[in-house]
């Protein structure tokens, strides 16, 4: 599912709507993190916590890691 709001964002970014992609990203990423932090080991309590505590550490880890990514494309590797 992720997958294909990433494909809808690259196609309306390549036509100029900067914005539509932009939600249409975020509304991806944000669906697959949900999808895998309702469907992983914390969804077997009773209590919703273990759900929202790996909703923000899913999170905090896709943030952690595009933040190293986009590091890595603005350093100069060459020197």
């Amino acid at each position: 599912m992720s997958l294909v709001f990433g494909v809808v964002a690259i196609v309306l970014a390549r036509l100029g709507r900067a914005a539509p992609a932009l939600a249409t990203a975020f509304i991806g990423a944000t669906a697959g993190i949900a999808l895998l932090a309702v469907s992983g080991h914390a969804a077997a309590f009773d209590s919703p916590v273990p759900i929202l505590v790996d909703l923000v550490h899913v999170g905090a880890g896709a943030t952690w890691l595009s933040g190293l990514v986009g590091l890595a494309v603005l350093s100069d590797f060459g020197g």
